[in-house]
C-alpha cells in the first residue's frame, strides 16, 4: 500500500506495529493516517488505540481505518476514537487512495 500511495505522489511512512507508529507519530505531522483495526493478528484493536494516539498529537489528523470486522459496534467504537472513515477489507487500493484524496480535499 505504501509503494501504490507513493507512486500517486504521496509521502509515505509505514509501521510494523503500535509502537512503531506511535513512534512516528511523535517524530512527524501527518495529514491522514491509514491503520488496520487489528495490526497484530489478533483480537486486538491496536488501530483503534493508534487511532486514539494520533488525535492526542496531531487533532487534525484524518483517520482511515481498515478492518474485515465491519460491524455498526465497530463503526461506533471507530467515530469515539476519532476515526474519520471506516473501511472494509479486503478494499481495492484505488477506492482507499479516493478516500485519502476526498479527506485532504485533494483530485484523486
Amino acid at each position: 500500500m505504501g509503494a501504490y500511495f507513493e507512486v500517486h505522489g504521496y509521502e509515505v511512512d509505514c509501521a510494523r506495529d503500535r509502537t512503531d507508529a506511535e513512534r512516528l507519530l511523535a517524530e512527524r505531522a501527518y495529514s491522514a493516517l491509514i491503520t488496520d483495526l487489528r495490526l497484530t493478528g489478533s483480537d486486538d484493536i491496536d488501530g483503534l488505540r493508534i487511532a486514539s494516539y494520533a488525535l492526542d498529537n496531531q487533532p487534525s489528523l484524518c483517520i482511515i481505518l481498515l478492518t474485515a470486522y465491519v460491524t455498526a459496534e465497530v463503526e461506533k467504537s471507530a467515530r469515539m476514537h476519532g476515526v474519520t472513515a471506516c473501511l472494509s477489507k479486503p478494499s481495492p487500493l484505488d477506492k482507499i487512495a479516493a478516500s485519502v484524496s476526498r479527506l485532504l480535499g485533494r483530485a484523486a
